[in-house]
């Protein structure tokens, strides 16, 4: 997922605890650590065919 903020503030505003609920609760999981300091999520994605 890539997104575009303009207002940086937004981004400031949102708490560690808050994302990560969020993003569990759409489907992605926590897949691992990037130094010290950022994690790495995923979501499966059933494509249909």
């Amino acid at each position: 997922m890539k997104i575009t903020v303009e207002d940086a503030q937004i981004i400031k505003n949102i708490e560690p605890l808050q994302l990560r609920n969020y993003l569990q609760s759409h489907g992605w999981y926590e897949d691992g650590q990037f130094l010290d300091n950022a994690t790495i999520w995923h979501k499966q994605v059933v494509q249909e065919g």
